[in-house]
């Protein structure tokens, strides 16, 4: 880049998104986003892929209510026979009641999850492993021991 000098564009931090018209929706206004991205994608799963990351996104920040919500929206977006992708939702959200220091409530979301099918695969593993830890932290050992040797 002999003699050329590269332009430098100072960079603002934005956690959210801007629409072509320029409107900026920040991530935390959940209900703006739900709202805005059911037209934008044509289809369920892809919407359901954006949202997944949108939690992500709030979860790694510490948002945690937000992340909440937007798994709660990726969940409400399955199809009933998505067994294997409800079982993922679920495990999200007690993860994030996890993090949130609410034993009760993560043991509760985990719970929910024996409704379904049992399955022999990485999310199994952890929604009985979290369910233990969770029951553990709550002081029931013996029912938390159960778990946490079918994972």
């Amino acid at each position: 880049m002999d003699g050329i000098q590269p332009i430098t564009v100072p960079v603002v931090e934005f956690e959210g998104f801007v629409l072509l018209h320029g409107e900026r929706i920040p991530v935390l206004e959940v209900d703006r986003v739900l709202e805005v991205t059911a037209s934008f994608f044509p289809d369920s799963e892809t919407r359901n892929a954006f949202l997944w990351r949108c939690g992500k996104l709030c979860e790694l920040r510490g948002l945690l209510d937000p992340a909440y919500q937007y798994v709660e929206a990726v969940q409400a977006g399955l199809r009933k026979d998505d067994e294997d992708l409800l079982a993922s939702c679920i495990l999200a959200k007690g993860c994030i009641q996890e993090k949130s220091g609410n034993y009760r409530k993560a043991s509760e979301v985990y719970r929910t999850a024996f409704d379904l099918p049992i399955r022999n695969n990485e999310t199994w593993y952890f929604l009985f492993n979290n369910l233990g830890y969770s029951l553990n932290r709550l002081g029931q050992y013996v029912e938390a021991e159960e778990y946490c040797r079918c994972g």
